[in-house]
C-alpha cells in the first residue's frame, strides 16, 4: 500500500509551486507603472479621447478623468480598473511580486522568533544567575526548526504565546 502524503508534504509542495509562480512574477519588478497611470497612458497611446473611452465605459468624459486620477492616487477599485482595461482592449493582471520566496521568508521569520525566544531564556536565566554558557547551549537553528514545524500556526503572531501553554 503506497504511503499517503502528510499535510506538511502537501504544504511543502504547495509552497514550492507558489514560489515558482512568484519567481516568474519577479521579472515584473522592473516594470514601473506609467506616471500618469495605465488607463491614461494606454488611452493616449491608442489615440483615444476621454469621451471615446467614456462611451465604451458608459460614463461621462469627466468620470473617465476622475477614474484616471483615482488610479494614480491608488484609490481606484480593482473592478473599475478591470472594466477600464477591457474597454482599452487590455487584460488586467493582479500579481504579487515576492521580495524573496515563501520558504526563505518563513525561515527568516522562524530565526527571528528563535532569537527572541533564546534572548528571553538567556535573560531569565541571567536574572537567576544561571546564564553562564546558556546562549551557546541553545541551538538557534533547532529553535527555528521548531517554529517552522511544531509551532508554525503561531509563527506570524506578534507575541509568542508559548508561556500560556
Amino acid at each position: 500500500m503506497p504511503r499517503r502524503k502528510s499535510w506538511s508534504d502537501f504544504q511543502a509542495l504547495e509552497q514550492k509551486n507558489l514560489d515558482a509562480k512568484l519567481s516568474q512574477a519577479s521579472s515584473l519588478r522592473s516594470v514601473e507603472p506609467p506616471r500618469n497611470g495605465w488607463i491614461k497612458s494606454v488611452r493616449l497611446a491608442l489615440g483615444m479621447t476621454a469621451a471615446q473611452l467614456g462611451n465604451r465605459l458608459r460614463m461621462s468624459p469627466q468620470a473617465v478623468l476622475t477614474l484616471e486620477k483615482r488610479e494614480v492616487a491608488g484609490t481606484i477599485t480593482l473592478a473599475s480598473l478591470e472594466k477600464a482595461a477591457r474597454a482599452l482592449n487590455c487584460e488586467m493582471r493582479v500579481v504579487f511580486v515576492s521580495n524573496r520566496g515563501t520558504a526563505e521568508t518563513v525561515h527568516a521569520r522562524a530565526l527571528t522568533k528563535a532569537r527572541e525566544e533564546r534572548n528571553q531564556i538567556v535573560h531569565t536565566m541571567g536574572l537567576e544567575a544561571q546564564g553562564k554558557g546558556v546562549r551557546e547551549a541553545l541551538d538557534l537553528e533547532k529553535i527555528a526548526e521548531s517554529w517552522r514545524t511544531k509551532r508554525r500556526a503561531r509563527l506570524w503572531d506578534e507575541a509568542s504565546r508559548d508561556d500560556e501553554k
